[in-house]
C-alpha cells in the first residue's frame, strides 16, 4: 500500500485518493483566500444567530458567516457529486465501493460527510450495502484536482440546485425486510417487523428515525407503531405463544450475567422497551426513549434499576403469529384495500394456469390449512388455486424470501381474505375436525410417515407455521408440538362446508361477480372521456370511473383508484392493455 499524505483520517487508503472530509477543507480554504466581501450563500439564512453565536464563542455575524459558507461548500459539492463531475467511494478493509449518486441527495447526510469524515447511508437500501455504512469516503485525486482547477468548485453559478435528479433508483430501497435467520431474532427486528414490515436492528432503526424514513417521515406516527407492536409483541411472550431470551442485569453498568429465557409472568411488568441503538426491556410500559423530534428526546424513568439488556425472540414463534399485513401489501402490489387477491390481479396470460391449478384442486385429496381456510371462506376452489399460483410464481417475481414458512404464513393470511371472519372461520374447521367431520393427517415425530389424526388428537389445540409445515401444537404452550405436516382431507371438507348460494361455486366457476370488475367497461368508459377531454389525466378519469363503481362488498371500502389506473394505462401510453400487476 502507498503512503498517502491525503488519507486524512482513513488507514491505508491508496495513493491517488483524497479523502472526502480533507477534499472540504481543501475546497474551505480555497474559498476563505478569495472571498471578496460578498455573501457566500444569499439564498441560505441561518437561524438563531444571537443564540448559537455566543454559545460558540462567536458574535451572531460571524456564526452567520461562517454558516453560509458552510452551505456554500456543501451546495458546490453536492452539485459536483450529483452530476457526476466528482465521483466518490467508500473505502473499507482495503476495498472500495463507489456511491450512487442517491447518496448525495440529502443535504443534512452529506454535510455530516464532509464535516467529520464517515458517510452514513440510508437503512433502507438493500442489506448488502449495510455493512459499508458509516465507512469513510474518498474521491480520486485527479477528479478532484481538476475540478478544483476548472473554477467549477468556487463558482456560485446554479447554486443551491433547486432540481434534484430523478435518483430513487440507485439502488432501490427494500419495501420488505425479513427478520434476521436464526433461532432468535434481536427484540428491535422483532418490533419493526410487527410495525413495519420491515425488520430492522437497533442501529438501522436509530438510523431510520433520523433519516424519516418510516411512515413518510411522519416520527409521531412512527413511535405510535413502534408501541403498538411491542405491546403486541408482549402480551405474545407473557401469554407464553413467543419466548423472550435476555440478560437480566441490576443496573445497567452491571457485566457478566448469561443470556437466559425471560420469565413469562416477568414480560407482565417489564415492557419499557428500548430498540433505537439497543435491545432492551426496562420494568413499566411504552418507550423508554419519547420523541419530540429527532433532535429532542428524553428518557422515560423506570421504577426500578435493573433491566433485560440484549433481548430477543424466538423467530419461528414470531412469524407464526405475526405477518404483518403491511408487508404482504407492500411486497406484492397485488393485495390492495380492495379486499383479496383475484384472478383479474394476475393478468390475461395466467387464467390458463389458474384454471388448471383450480381443476387440480377440487381433485386433490389433501388440502393445505390455508386452502381449507379459504375455501370455508368463500367455497371457491379457485381462490385455492390464487393461493397456489401466488406462492409458486407471484411470490417470487418480486425477489421475496422463499423460506416455506414465510410463504405459508402469508398464504394463511391472505386465506382469511376471502372470509368475513378469518378468526371464526378457523373455528368451524377446528370444531368439524374435533367432530369427526373433516379429516386430517400428519405425522407424530418429524421424519415419520404421515398417518390419519385421530379426532381427539385435536383437543385443546390449534396450528403454527414451521419449517414451511403446517403444525398441530398445545394451544397453551405452543412449544410442544403434537402433529408435524398437517393436512385437511378435501372429500370431507367439501362434504361439512358446501357452496351456498348463486355466489360461491366449487371447481370451474368464475370468480364472484361480486368481486369481479368488467374490464372492458371500464376502458370503454376511460376511451370515452378521453375523446370527450383530450386534457383529462389518467388519475383524474380512474378517480371519475371510481367514483361510479359500487363499493367492494366485502370492505365497504370504495375501489382501488390505482387498479384503475393500471387498467387503463394503455390508453394513455399507447399499447395494449396492462393487466394490473
Amino acid at each position: 500500500m502507498d503512503d498517502n499524505g491525503d488519507s486524512g483520517w482513513i488507514k491505508g487508503l491508496p495513493a491517488g485518493w483524497i479523502d472526502g472530509h480533507l477534499a472540504f477543507g481543501r475546497l474551505r480554504g480555497l474559498l476563505l483566500e478569495r472571498h471578496d466581501g460578498c455573501d457566500p450563500a444569499p439564498w441560505h439564512d441561518p437561524v438563531n444567530a444571537d443564540f448559537w453565536g455566543p454559545h460558540f464563542g462567536q458574535s451572531p455575524e460571524e456564526y452567520t458567516l461562517a454558516e453560509k459558507f458552510s452551505e456554500r461548500l456543501i451546495s458546490a459539492f453536492q452539485r459536483a457529486l450529483l452530476a457526476g463531475r466528482l465521483r466518490a467511494s467508500l473505502f473499507k478493509s482495503g476495498e472500495f465501493r463507489e456511491l450512487p449518486r442517491s447518496a448525495f441527495g440529502g443535504k443534512s447526510v452529506l454535510r455530516n460527510a464532509l464535516f467529520i469524515g464517515p458517510f452514513d447511508l440510508d437503512p433502507l437500501w438493500p442489506d448488502d450495502w449495510q455493512a459499508w455504512s458509516g465507512a469513510g469516503w474518498a474521491i480520486p485525486q485527479s477528479d478532484f484536482d481538476g475540478w478544483l482547477q476548472s473554477g467549477e468548485a468556487t463558482s456560485i453559478e446554479g447554486l443551491p440546485i433547486s432540481d434534484l435528479p430523478d435518483t430513487a433508483s440507485e439502488p432501490q430501497a427494500i419495501t420488505q425486510r425479513l427478520p434476521s435467520t436464526g433461532a432468535h431474532v434481536p427484540l428491535s427486528e422483532a418490533v419493526t417487523w410487527i410495525a413495519f414490515g420491515q425488520a430492522l436492528d437497533a442501529d438501522r432503526f436509530l438510523r431510520a428515525i433520523h433519516w424519516h424514513r418510516l411512515c413518510n417521515g411522519d416520527l409521531q406516527a412512527a413511535m405510535r407503531m413502534v408501541e403498538n407492536a411491542a405491546a403486541q409483541l408482549l402480551k405474545a411472550g407473557a401469554d407464553q405463544h413467543v419466548t423472550f431470551i435476555g440478560r437480566h442485569v441490576e443496573s445497567y453498568s452491571d457485566k457478566g450475567t448469561r443470556t437466559e429465557v425471560i420469565d413469562a409472568l416477568a414480560l407482565r411488568d417489564y415492557q419499557q422497551i428500548m430498540i433505537d441503538g439497543h435491545d432492551h426491556l426496562y420494568f413499566g410500559h411504552g418507550l423508554k426513549r419519547q420523541y419530540r423530534a429527532t433532535n429532542d428526546t428524553h428518557l422515560q424513568a423506570s421504577e426500578r434499576r435493573d433491566l433485560y439488556m440484549n433481548v430477543a425472540v424466538d423467530r419461528a414463534a414470531l412469524m407464526a403469529h405475526f405477518q404483518p399485513k403491511a408487508s404482504i401489501a407492500v411486497a406484492h402490489p397485488a393485495q390492495t384495500d380492495d379486499g383479496p387477491i383475484v384472478w383479474d390481479d394476475f393478468g390475461s396470460e395466467s387464467l390458463p394456469e389458474l384454471q388448471r391449478l383450480s381443476e387440480l384442486a377440487s381433485r386433490d385429496e389433501w388440502w393445505t390449512w390455508p386452502e381449507a381456510i379459504a375455501w370455508i371462506g368463500s367455497r371457491d376452489t379457485n381462490n385455492i388455486a390464487t393461493l397456489r399460483y401466488w406462492a409458486r410464481e407471484w411470490f417470487g417475481r418480486g425477489g421475496g424470501d422463499r423460506d416455506p414458512t414465510i410463504i405459508l404464513g402469508a398464504q394463511a393470511f391472505m386465506a382469511t381474505q376471502f372470509c368475513k371472519s378469518g378468526r371464526d372461520a378457523e373455528a368451524e374447521l377446528l370444531n368439524a375436525i374435533q367432530c369427526g367431520h373433516v379429516g386430517t393427517s400428519g405425522r407424530l415425530r418429524k421424519g415419520a410417515v404421515a398417518t390419519d389424526l385421530q379426532p381427539s388428537i385435536w383437543r385443546g389445540g390449534t396450528v403454527v407455521w414451521h419449517d414451511g409445515e403446517t403444525v398441530l401444537v398445545d394451544a397453551k404452550q405452543k412449544l410442544t408440538a403434537w402433529a408435524f405436516d398437517v393436512a385437511i382431507r378435501r372429500k370431507n371438507l367439501v362434504e361439512a362446508f358446501q357452496p351456498e348460494g348463486p355466489g360461491h361455486v366449487v371447481a370451474g366457476g368464475n370468480v364472484p361477480a361480486n368481486r369481479k370488475l368488467n374490464h372492458d367497461d371500464i376502458i370503454g368508459q376511460a376511451a370515452s372521456m378521453r375523446a370527450a377531454q383530450p386534457g383529462i389525466s389518467k388519475g383524474s378519469a380512474a378517480a371519475s370511473i371510481v367514483a361510479d363503481l359500487p363499493r367492494n362488498p366485502k370492505t365497504g371500502k370504495p375501489r382501488d383508484t390505482r387498479h384503475i389506473e393500471r387498467m387503463i394505462a394503455h390508453l394513455w401510453e399507447g399499447g395494449l392493455s396492462q393487466s394490473p400487476r
